[in-house]
């Protein structure tokens, strides 16, 4: 990895941060009030599509060629895992909080396996006109 891509990789990691902690629920940790809309995400995703950018076209100079099928396998085999890992997580969430005993909310939001394992998760919110629950 040159030197360069690892200063994007490490300023996309801060404001990946930034993002995962502006979700806690701040009555829980008010603290991070300050992160609230800070227009993180939009630098987030214009990061990361430069980054990919900058793969494509390193690929390209380098091999004179740019496998498209390739490329998409790398990152289908990079996000996909980490992906059903949370999703996993997060609906275990409610019985490992119980297990602990630790306050949580049921309200809000009701998150369906199956809308979840298939990506469709956001579409349904859409769709339903219902939002996520704020708190595991």
């Amino acid at each position: 990895m040159s030197k360069k891509r690892f200063h994007f990789d490490s300023v996309r990691f801060i404001i990946f941060l930034k993002v995962f902690l502006s979700h806690l629920p701040l009555v829980i940790f008010p603290a991070f009030h300050f992160l609230q809309k800070t227009g993180a995400e939009r630098f987030f995703f214009i990061l990361s599509g430069f980054l990919i950018t900058f793969i494509v076209l390193n690929e390209k100079v380098k091999n004179q060629s740019f496998n498209f099928i390739k490329f998409i396998t790398k990152r289908t085999l990079r996000i996909v895992p980490l992906y059903y890992l949370i999703v996993t997580f997060a609906f275990l969430t409610p019985v490992i909080l119980n297990l602990l005993q630790l306050p949580s909310s049921d309200k809000g939001y009701d998150p369906k396996l199956i809308w979840s394992m298939t990506f469709m998760e956001n579409y349904k919110m859409m769709l339903e006109r219902d939002s996520a629950n704020v708190s595991p």
